[in-house]
């Protein structure tokens, strides 16, 4: 699919400057297998100390996840922009404004729509445009694989923003509803591996 190549794509970003590693994080689900892990690896080009499970804000994590968001929003706000999907309700956005500066919604179908270019290029020029717009804000993604795709553009065009792919621990502020397990039953906060 467009959206895989895209994706590796993103995570092949050549050495940064310096042939020094990239300045930016990965998360890596499991490493039980070993060949998928050394070849995501050999692909990054990355430091393995800027290597973290994808898990990092979910299950056992969860409750300490919220009282980051809880930070974040006293510390940054109105420097977040937030990119979540259009499933949020239309009241939504007037309650989360009073605490970013920006949203930006992008449609729930997002993996399916990307192998259509002009969405691809749509979804690509938002993000970078955001981008362009801001210095020294937080980025708070939610919206899938495209995630990824869409925090390699942003960084690309602008370094000097934080980007964050928080995922679906963002779904009970952002849609007033859980949508995983682990949000709301304690006894599922554990690792599932």
């Amino acid at each position: 699919s467009r959206l895989g190549k895209d994706l590796r794509k993103a995570l092949h970003y050549p050495k940064y400057q310096y042939n020094t590693f990239s300045p930016f994080y990965y998360g890596i689900y499991d490493a039980k297998d070993i060949c998928p892990f050394h070849e995501l690896v050999s692909m990054i080009y990355q430091h393995p100390k800027y290597l973290t499970y994808t898990n990092l804000f979910v299950n056992s994590n969860y409750p300490s996840t919220k009282l980051l968001h809880q930070s974040l929003i006293r510390d940054y706000r109105k420097k977040i922009i937030l990119i979540i999907n259009n499933e949020t309700s239309a009241q939504k956005p007037t309650e989360l404004n009073a605490w970013t500066c920006e949203i930006l919604l992008y449609p729930n179908n997002r993996p399916l729509l990307w192998e259509n270019d002009k969405f691809r290029e749509q979804a690509i020029g938002k993000i970078v445009d955001a981008a362009k717009r801001y210095r020294n804000r937080l980025f708070l993604f939610s919206i899938g694989p495209l995630s990824r795709v869409l925090i390699h553009h942003a960084w690309v065009e602008n370094p000097y923003n934080r980007y964050i792919d928080f995922g679906s621990t963002l779904d009970e502020m952002t849609k007033s509803r859980t949508t995983r397990p682990y949000q709301s039953n304690p006894e599922l906060n554990h690792d599932p591996s």
